[in-house]
Parts: C-alpha cells; structure tokens; sequence
C-alpha cells in the first residue's frame, strides 16, 4: 500500500540504529585489548614463563604478553623507566628507585660437565674437585651478585677458578661445555634443557644461601590488574615447575 511504502524507509532506519546499537553494546562487553611486557632472563623460560602465557592465553584472551629478554640490570632499568610491565630476573642487593621485586623461585646451583669429563659419571662433586679445570662463566652484568657470592664460595675454600670462558645464557654456557671447552655451574632446571654431551652433577660444598633465584620486579604503585594476574600465575608455574615436583 502506499501508507506501507513510505514508512518503509523509516523502518529501515530504524533496524539500521537497532543493529548498531546492538553492535556497540557488544563492543562495550568486550574488554579493550591489553599488552603486557614482560622481561626475562633465561631462567624465566626454563621455570614458570611458559605455562603463565598458556594460561593467561586460556583465561585472557583479551590480554597479549609481550616478552623482552635480558640481563638483570638492564631489566631493572626498564622497569624502572615504564617500558616493562613486569620482569622476572636474579637478585640483586640494590636495584633503581621505585621498583617492588619480590622471589619467585629459588634453584639449586649444579655442575655442568662434559659427558667425557673424569668426573661425569659421580652422584656428586665439590668445588675442590673442580676448580683446576677451566669455568664458564656468566658475566657480572647477567647476576653481579650471583657472580660475586659462588666467587666467594671458591675463595671460602682457598681456591681460585679459571675462568676461561663467560656466555651471558645458560643455553650459550651449556653449548661451550657441550663443546668440551669447560664446566659451568647452572641452575637445576637446566638439566631439562635438550643438551646432549652434557652431565649434570649435584654439587657437595655450596652454601644453603647460595642459589639461583628468580625474582619478580614492577614499577612500585603501577601494577595493572593484568599484570597482577599475570604475577598469580607465574606464581602457580614456579610450583610446577621446580625440580623434583610442587
């Protein structure tokens, strides 16, 4: 009829601003897409890193983990300056201004031997039996600290390492021991990195104290509400992960 074509047109428009505002109501259930930037030394990704993604993947859809590697200090600067979220790195007595870090896992300190070595097929080994063959080391901007403390522990027993070799990764040491170029002292998760030619071997002699920590940093009075559940369940992934079981 004539009366039902002209309104018509005013139909249309109507179901035109119905589906857009249902479209615009759906948008607004969504949560805005979030980016967080995580740093991490190697540790991270032999530990709890991996298993948070996949689960904030499952729970977050809405929330994309950016990861940055690096050394401690370098991370802690970035953190320190906004352009990390959070940072999983090794202790360290002093750290920027503004920056609240707390442990998230602590590992046992080993031996890494070449699988040819005299002394590879041993339940364990002490530093003594160790310190006249030449050491790979991390360099002291990887873990000043952690470097500085097993130093001291040769020295608590008058001896001296030969450092011969430093690689800022425990893959890259891992790699040069392969390689029969040395031992290197690394962190128990690493027995469950895929490195053949390599043994790894409790060592006897090192001080309770001294470990291979994980620390989580964020920039003091800015952590988000993803970054929080982030840090949740990185929490959960470091009692999963850690060697010999929760």
């Amino acid at each position: 009829t004539e009366a039902g074509r002209r309104l018509r047109p005013e139909a249309e428009r109507a179901l035109l601003q119905f589906q857009a505002a249902m479209d615009s109501a759906r948008q607004a259930a969504q949560p805005a897409p979030v980016t967080l930037r995580v740093g991490f030394v190697t540790l991270g990704l032999m530990g709890p890193l991996p298993g948070a993604i996949r689960a904030m993947e499952q729970a977050r859809p809405d929330v994309s983990v950016r990861l940055e590697e690096g050394a401690t200090a370098d991370l802690l600067e970035r953190v320190a300056e906004g352009r990390l979220d959070l940072a999983l790195f090794h202790p360290v007595e002093r750290r920027p201004p503004g920056v609240a870090v707390r442990p998230v896992r602590r590992d046992r300190i080993i031996a890494a031997l070449p699988s040819s070595h005299r002394l590879a097929g041993r339940g364990k080994v002490s530093l003594r039996d160790l310190a006249e063959d030449p050491l790979i080391l991390f360099p002291a901007a990887s873990g000043a600290d952690l470097r500085r403390g097993i130093l001291q522990a040769y020295r608590d027993f008058g001896l001296t390492p030969r450092i011969e070799q430093e690689a800022r990764s425990t893959p890259t040491m891992l790699l040069l021991v392969a390689a029969g170029l040395g031992y290197a002292l690394v962190a128990e998760s690493a027995r469950y990195l895929p490195f053949s030619n390599v043994a790894f071997v409790a060592l006897s002699d090192l001080p309770d104290t001294l470990d291979w920590g994980l620390w989580l940093g964020w920039r003091e009075g800015a952590l988000s509400e993803a970054a929080r559940d982030f840090a949740a369940r990185l929490d959960t992934g470091a009692r999963a992960s850690r060697p010999g079981g929760p």
